[in-house]
């Protein structure tokens, strides 16, 4: 049924579930986990620190791409402890537009994603719902 699956990592207590969720039925079905991670730019007010410390703003993005990358290498190292053959991706973008486009080149055919429990699946303008309308694949929204 479903041989290359997905998963939308950030590292958030729900997409640890959802991370967890995915492993458990890539090994079940015998499919291959692609674990994506988008990092996205930093908000514009971190521009302000120009003046002070020019060299702040890549400081801090370079030390979120490590966090990023440190939790990847922990992502791969459950999915190879539960037997799944699994990479992933950092990928420098918006999250939405990251996750779609990595889906689509990595020919996933399901994308599995953590819930925020303030938002619902459906809800307007969240992060799943704009991904769901716009996949090329199943989505599935894990609480």
């Amino acid at each position: 049924m479903y041989k290359k699956i997905a998963i939308a990592y950030d590292e958030s207590s729900s997409s640890e579930h959802a991370l967890a969720t995915a492993i458990s039925l890539a090994a079940t079905l015998g499919a291959s986990l692609r674990i994506i991670t988008v990092v996205e730019p930093l908000p514009l007010y971190v521009n302000m620190t120009l003046a002070v410390d020019p060299d702040l703003p890549q400081q801090l993005l370079n030390e979120r791409r490590e966090r990023f990358e440190l939790a990847l290498k922990l992502a791969l190292k459950h999915a190879a402890d539960a037997g799944v053959t699994a990479d992933a991706a950092l990928i420098d973008g918006r999250e939405v537009d990251g996750i779609l486009a990595e889906v689509s080149a990595s020919h996933a055919d399901l994308l599995v994603v953590g819930l925020h429990q303030h938002l619902g699946f459906g809800e307007m303008g969240s992060t799943t719902h704009r991904i769901a309308m716009r996949a090329t694949c199943p989505v599935l929204g894990v609480p």
